[in-house]
Order: structure tokens, then C-alpha cells, then sequence
């Protein structure tokens, strides 16, 4: 089997809600990916995989500017569910990291990789430095993701403030068996 990859382009940056992309059947191995373009004057901005109650399985947050958090600049990792006696999420496994090494006004990659007991996040082909090399998903399986969720990223107050613009997303199935082309396979359209 060779395995599939399907693009989907995000090709607006303001949405009524956050870009959600729905996914199914993802495999220990399979790679999620998205790119942006970097803006310094937007606000936090990351990602959540979420499962069929939209609750997050995994959330990674990119906390880039001062008043984001007092740890800010740094990236947040965590898992949350909806608690209806409070009214809100409740965050759980809140752990911080470095934050990559992002450029204002150019394209930047995310891969998260899906293994069965975890999650495993690069920027540009470089693990993060910190948890989100290599998050443990608390007891959650692979089949329980439904959709990966992109959010924030909207512009600080100010004049000429510019947000995050999310580009793109693709799922990577990597998984196959080996296969050795048939010398003898006559390919359409490119027959003698």
C-alpha cells in the first residue's frame, strides 16, 4: 500500500472560527503538518488536536511576546477538557519549553508526529526543544483524534499590526509495504 497525502489549502486568513480540518483513522506513525507565515505583532498562536467531544487530546501554544504569560517568550503544552460546573476549560499537563526560533514575515513549518502513547512536534525539520519533542498523550489513542484545530494568531492592537497567515495543512500517512516496479509495466500515455 503507498501511503496518501491530501493538501488541503487554507486560502483566507480571517475565519468565523478558527481553521478546523477534520481528520479520521490516524495511524501511530502518521504526520500532521501546516504551514504559516510568521507575523511578531500577532498574538499567541498554535494548535490542538481534538477529539470527538472538542476537547483537546493535545494543544501546543506559541507564546512569542511579553504579554502573553509571564514565561512568555516560550511555547505551552497541554491537554484540556470543557468542565460544565466551571463554565470553561480545564488545562491539565501544562508543561513550557523554548520557543523556536521564528522569522517576522516569513514561512515557518509544523510536523506532529502521532505514535501511539505520544506526539512528537518539529519546527522546520528541528524537533522544539522542550515537551513538545516529545509529549505523552495522558492516556488518549490515536483514534480518538477527530480534527486538528489551528488558532490564534489574530493582530495586537496598533497600526499596522499583521497576523499569523495559515497557509497550508497535510496529512502524511507514512506507512507502505516495499514494492519493486514491474520492468514490464506499460504506463498510459508514455507507451514507444
Amino acid at each position: 500500500m503507498i501511503g496518501t497525502v491530501f493538501t488541503l489549502l487554507l486560502l483566507a486568513v480571517v475565519f468565523a472560527d478558527p481553521p478546523t480540518i477534520p481528520l479520521s483513522d490516524v495511524q501511530n506513525g502518521d504526520r500532521l503538518s501546516f504551514t504559516a507565515k510568521y507575523s511578531s505583532t500577532a498574538r499567541r498562536f498554535g494548535f490542538q488536536l481534538l477529539n470527538a467531544e472538542g476537547n483537546a487530546i493535545y494543544r501546543l501554544a506559541f507564546r512569542h511576546t511579553d504579554g502573553d504569560t509571564a514565561r512568555a517568550p516560550c511555547t505551552c503544552t497541554s491537554n484540556w477538557n470543557w468542565n460544565d460546573d466551571l463554565g470553561k476549560r480545564q488545562y491539565e499537563n501544562i508543561d513550557f519549553g523554548s520557543l523556536p526560533a521564528f522569522v517576522d514575515g516569513e514561512l515557518f513549518d509544523i510536523v506532529i508526529e502521532c505514535l501511539d502513547g505520544s506526539f512528537k512536534t518539529s519546527f522546520n525539520g528541528v524537533p522544539i526543544e522542550g515537551p513538545a519533542s516529545d509529549r505523552s498523550s495522558y492516556g488518549a489513542t490515536l483514534d480518538q483524534i477527530t480534527s486538528i484545530q489551528l488558532w490564534g494568531g489574530a493582530p495586537m492592537d496598533g497600526d499596522g499590526n499583521v497576523g499569523i497567515y495559515w497557509k497550508s495543512f497535510c496529512r502524511q500517512c507514512l506507512s507502505f509495504e516495499q514494492h519493486t516496479p514491474d520492468p514490464e509495466e506499460v504506463i498510459e500515455g508514455e507507451e514507444d
